[in-house]
């Protein structure tokens, strides 16, 4: 993984921190869903970024086995 990769997993996972923080602490439903709409999107991005990170890796296993 490249630094800018490994800054941005670092950024989400702490905006989704602060998703599940602002969920917990909300008063009204909005902020509650959009905590935890953000906790979402962090999870989301930070494995998407997993997975484009070993995609060619896989990618070539797959083509060696043929």
């Amino acid at each position: 993984m490249n630094p800018s990769t490994i800054f941005t997993m670092a950024g989400m996972t702490a905006a989704g921190f602060l998703g599940l923080l602002l969920a917990s602490r909300a008063v009204d439903d909005g902020i509650q869903i959009f905590g935890l709409v953000l906790f979402a999107l962090a999870v989301f991005l930070d494995f998407w970024l997993i997975h484009r990170h070993f995609d060619p890796a896989v990618a070539a296993v797959e083509a060696d086995s043929d």
